[in-house]
């Protein structure tokens, strides 16, 4: 749940990875379903996907878009973000590198306007975009710093031959920014070896 226009009811978010997109199956969506004092309600309900406006990409079949969601306020302005997870997403000739984007609220609730696009190639986010990575099959929204604003944390249990890393980005009034990367050998110990690292992520 989120209040993605800050009217003080809250709206639920629903991932719906394999929806159809025009002709593409399982391209993916999210929907947002609005809060009213009466309660939930179809009306008004705003479906968003990759062919939005303003969401970057394209919707493909076999995307799964909305596969992963968090709902959180990113960039400080009272209003709830969403980061949806786009694991197979299909890119540079590569299967399944994976991706994920944030969707930000306003006054008129979710929206692909100022949308964000991160995969593992994307300018500052550690790594490589590999096949079967699925970058962002796991996502998650939480204060990491105390600031107000939400950051995000991204897991990734098929990176590295299957150990696993969580990649951080840190919320701010413009959206995200990628910060670190954590990996499985990195916390691994000669008497505990992780693996599927990421695989979930509490919030």
């Amino acid at each position: 749940m989120g209040d993605t226009n800050g009217n003080g009811l809250a709206e639920v978010i629903v991932g719906w990875p394999i929806s159809t997109v025009g002709a593409r199956d399982d391209a993916g969506a999210v929907v947002s379903i609005v809060g009213r004092s009466s309660g939930l309600s179809a009306s008004g309900a705003r479906i968003l996907h990759q062919n939005t406006p303003g969401v970057p990409e394209v919707a493909e079949t076999g995307d799964h878009f909305g596969a992963s969601i968090a709902a959180g306020d990113v960039t400080g302005d009272g209003r709830a973000d969403v980061v949806v997870g786009v694991p197979e997403e299909n890119k540079y000739d590569r299967v399944n590198v994976g991706a994920f984007t944030l969707l930000k609220g306003s006054s008129v609730g979710l929206t692909g306007v100022g949308s964000q696009y991160f995969d593992q190639n994307t300018t500052g986010v550690p790594g490589t975009a590999e096949t079967n990575d699925r970058f962002g099959d796991v996502v998650t929204l939480l204060d990491l710093n105390g600031d107000g604003k939400r950051d995000a944390a991204v897991g990734d249990r098929w990176e590295d031959s299957d150990r696993g890393t969580v990649t951080l980005f840190r919320g701010s009034s413009t959206g995200l920014t990628p910060t670190e990367l954590i990996t499985a050998a990195s916390l691994s110990t000669p008497e505990i070896q992780l693996f599927a690292f990421g695989g979930s992520i509490a919030q």
